[in-house]
């Protein structure tokens, strides 16, 4: 698959490089271990609040959605409602079905994040606590130091 490849392609470039401590390293890596490689970082803007509009799986006429397992490649193209599709082998035929519900209005895509989700305070004093008596370096601990706080974010380990 082509992202065994790319991945490879990082792979090989982290061992030669050795430590990568920020994010932006990360990125500029990643940029060099390839020509084929662009790297596209996403603020919290890019994402949106929405609804699931995926309608269910019994069959309406001809097209029926197909089982997630028996899915090797799916297209989405944003505007449309189409799914594209190949079952069984990436070389097979690609397949097109609608898989938004009927009710589902494709422009209302919901809010955009306007800021970071952050993590509880308590949380991210709890990380740089063991980050410190850890002793490891001040330049390492640079994401969880920059790292937005909530005290309304739940949790995603223990959802409290």
């Amino acid at each position: 698959m082509k992202a065994d490849s790319v991945h490879g392609q990082i792979g090989k470039k982290l061992k030669k490089t050795g430590e990568v401590i920020t994010f932006d390293e990360l990125c500029d890596l990643c940029e060099k271990s390839g020509s084929n490689i662009k790297v596209v970082t996403m603020s919290s803007a890019d994402f949106k609040r929405c609804a699931s509009g995926v309608r269910s799986r019994k069959a309406s006429g001809s097209t029926s959605l197909p089982k997630i397992n028996d899915i090797c490649e799916a297209v989405f193209t944003k505007g449309s409602r189409k799914m594209q599709f190949r079952e069984g082998s990436c070389t097979s035929e690609l397949k097109e079905v609608d898989f938004l519900s009927p009710k589902f209005r494709l422009l209302d895509l919901g809010s955009s994040q306007s800021k970071p989700r952050g993590i509880h305070p308590i949380k991210k004093e709890g990380i740089l606590s063991l980050l410190s008596s850890s002793g490891v370096a001040p330049a390492k601990n640079r994401f969880w130091h920059d790292l937005s706080v909530s005290n309304v974010a739940a949790d995603l380990v223990t959802n409290e």
